[in-house]
Order: C-alpha cells, then structure tokens, then sequence
C-alpha cells in the first residue's frame, strides 16, 4: 500500500476533518487532535518505509549483518550515496 493510500484512509475515517455538516467541524481542539493522531501514524509508516528501504540497500550490497552491526559507517555510505 502506498503512503498516500494510508494517509487517505486515515483522514477519510475521520469525517470531522473535513465534513462540514459534522456537528464538531468547527472544534478547532477536536480536529487538532485528530490530525496529530493522523501525522502521527504517517511518520510511523514513513519511518518503517525508510527501514525497508536502508534493508533492501544492505541487502543489495551484499553487507551481513555482522559486518552492518560492526561497521555502521559502511551503512551510513550507502544511505548517503542513495541520496546524494
């Protein structure tokens, strides 16, 4: 599923987000609550796609986990050229 799948689905079972006939549309404390409960579960599933991601670039560079746990630096140079 992708990121914006779950961050639709999060906001769209929350109708107070952005019903306008809901009866608690106009509670600015109700509705900020929600949307830090909604960023909340979005930074989890970015940060378990970031993860996935670091695993998958280990993987494919052929790095053992012992190697991983003993040198992060060789880690971290992969991250970084992926990004550069």
């Amino acid at each position: 599923m992708v990121i914006d799948d779950v961050l639709f689905e999060d906001v769209s079972s929350r109708p107070l987000l952005f019903d306008l006939a809901h009866a608690d549309y106009k509670n600015f404390r109700k509705k900020n609550k929600l949307r830090s409960i909604v960023g909340q579960i979005r930074e989890q599933d970015l940060t378990t796609l970031h993860f996935v991601s670091l695993a998958s670039k280990i993987k494919e560079a052929d790095l053992s986990p012992i190697v991983v746990n003993n040198d992060e630096s060789k880690v971290f140079a992969i991250v970084l050229a992926d990004i550069e």
